[in-house]
């Protein structure tokens, strides 16, 4: 949400205009979940500090959610998270 040129919700709304699609994952080390609940588009919300599994499993669930575009569904990986 704390960025040298833009913040967060700005950052998120002018992808949003590059591309409707994006699916965007927030990080944050502030307690900002329940604004960032609130941004169209912000499909899930991680505080930090958060582990590389934690990471991982968010972006794939993220990633094989349907999609409108049946190109761009990723089948889930049972080797993913040993």
């Amino acid at each position: 949400m704390m960025m040298p040129l833009m913040d967060g919700a700005t950052a998120i709304t002018t992808l949003q205009k590059i591309n409707s699609q994006v699916k965007v994952v927030a990080v944050s080390g502030l307690n900002l979940s329940e604004k960032l609940a609130k941004i169209p588009g912000v499909k899930k919300f991680i505080a930090k500090p958060y582990t590389t599994k934690e990471l991982l499993q968010t972006l794939h669930s993220i990633l094989v959610q349907k999609s409108t575009n049946p190109n761009l569904y990723i089948a889930p990986s049972k080797t993913l998270f040993k």
